[in-house]
């Protein structure tokens, strides 16, 4: 797999959702494994001493959700504390993604860096390096109130992929737009907690980065890359048709 089809699908497959995908007996995460029934898992996550609730949703003969509910701060990995989350094609557990809490823009790449190294040792299979902290700056820079931009790395033991995404986010302050007295109320709490918020990270709080975790077995990955690869196929002989 080149480096440029690798990135379009880290980048790409969280936003594709894939018909039928075929799934090996992977390992995702802990014991959690790929094709599992949603009760099973449940089971498995009830087990866990960070999970203190779950709740499975099921509709038309299929998963619709499964909240998860943590016990304490959730996971701890390194400074960060993480939630859980699956993900279900049908009746068949298809991922799990552990999530952090909200991190300081420009603490992202020490946090990924130290994530990445551990991943690099259980999975060392790198499908997608660790972006530089320069670029980790540009994309924080990036980022808007409307538009968060994010970067992706991948790592794999030959059955399970595993996806470290960090997504940045910028918050701008309040807009003033007169009124009434509840109105002006209103717009000084919310540029107190603004205000407040931008103190935190050496005066840049307003920047923000959440860094996910996501896994998924080998077979269901190079499922999608083949996808898109078509998907991509078929957007460039529309375009070689129409120049």
């Amino acid at each position: 797999m080149g480096r440029l089809t690798a990135y379009r699908v880290l980048v790409a497959w969280v936003l594709f959702s894939a018909t039928n995908p075929v799934f090996a007996q992977a390992t995702l995460w802990r014991d959690l494994v790929a094709g599992e029934a949603p009760h099973i898992v449940q089971k498995k996550l009830e087990s866990m001493p960070e999970v203190k609730r779950v709740k499975t949703k099921i509709r038309e003969g299929a998963v619709k959700e499964q909240d998860i509910n943590m016990n304490g701060q959730g996971i701890p990995v390194f400074e960060g504390n993480f939630s859980i989350s699956t993900e279900y094609s049908g009746l068949s557990l298809s991922k799990v993604q552990l999530a952090s809490g909200e991190g300081c823009a420009n603490a992202a790449f020490a946090f990924a860096t130290k994530i990445s190294d551990q991943l690099a040792e259980k999975y060392p299979e790198i499908l997608n390096e660790l972006e530089s902290e320069y670029e980790f700056t540009l994309k924080s820079l990036d980022a808007t109130s409307t538009q968060s931009v994010s970067l992706s790395s991948g790592y794999s033991n030959g059955d399970t992929v595993v996806i470290l995404t960090v997504e940045f986010f910028r918050s701008d302050p309040p807009s003033y737009v007169g009124g009434s007295d509840l109105a002006r109320a209103l717009y000084q709490i919310a540029r107190s907690n603004y205000e407040s918020k931008s103190k935190s990270c050496n005066g840049t709080g307003y920047r923000t980065s959440q860094v996910r975790l996501t896994y998924l077995s080998r077979s269901d990955f190079e499922r999608t890359v083949e996808d898109l690869d078509a998907q991509n196929e078929v957007q460039r002989q529309r375009a070689a048709d129409n120049l």
